[in-house]
């Protein structure tokens, strides 16, 4: 029983850090979606083949679009992670050494919640990944079309992988602290059983 109390904080806290790694990674989605746009804006300028420019504006468009709503999905999990962190506080998660069943319910709940909400940021973020990478040559040849100081010149993809990992973080320690809360909980109806017994 000391072991398993001696990382009830641990883990609850682990879920705070990785709410926090998450709306950090949120910045760098806007990192890239402010370029895409900024690029299309500075590329208007230039006139175009009409044909070149309808096929960009969709392509910018749709990447856009992708990138637009991972970072909003990004940064409501983040948030969505600090309300229930907080939730696991109140409920006394952290520092309770018997469990009741109100703490299991919001050992199990919360987590599984945060999980659910970090595999569709993680679907998407690979959904956003995929259709950069497939339209980087054509994204790159029609935004950069004039060469001037300051013009983006690859469209990254660095902000996408570590969106994978910190949301696998975050679904690792939700799974983690799931697994903790049945633990502690069965302690601590184990103890209070051995109590009564003796």
């Amino acid at each position: 029983m000391k072991i398993i109390t001696k990382i009830q904080k641990k883990i609850v806290f682990a879920l705070l850090f990785s709410g926090i790694a998450v709306l950090l990674v949120s910045l760098l989605y806007s990192t890239n979606r402010y370029d895409l746009k900024n690029e299309d804006e500075f590329a208007d300028m230039f006139g175009v083949d009409p044909f070149v420019e309808s096929l960009k504006d969709d392509v910018v468009k749709d990447v856009s679009q992708k990138i637009n709503s991972v970072n909003n999905l990004l940064v409501l999990l983040a948030l969505a992670v600090f309300v229930l962190f907080i939730g696991l506080l109140i409920m006394g998660n952290h520092n309770r050494k018997k469990f009741y069943i109100s703490n299991l319910v919001a050992g199990i709940a919360f987590p599984a919640a945060a999980f659910g909400f970090a595999l569709v940021a993680f679907v998407s973020n690979l959904d956003a990944r995929s259709s950069l990478t497939g339209n980087k040559e054509l994204l790159t040849e029609f935004l950069n079309l004039p060469t001037v100081e300051g013009s983006l010149k690859s469209l990254n993809v660095y902000p996408f992988d570590l969106t994978t990992i910190a949301l696998c973080i975050l679904m690792v320690v939700s799974i983690s602290l799931i697994a903790y809360t049945l633990i502690k909980y069965f302690a601590s109806k184990s103890s209070k059983l051995e109590k009564v017994g003796a």
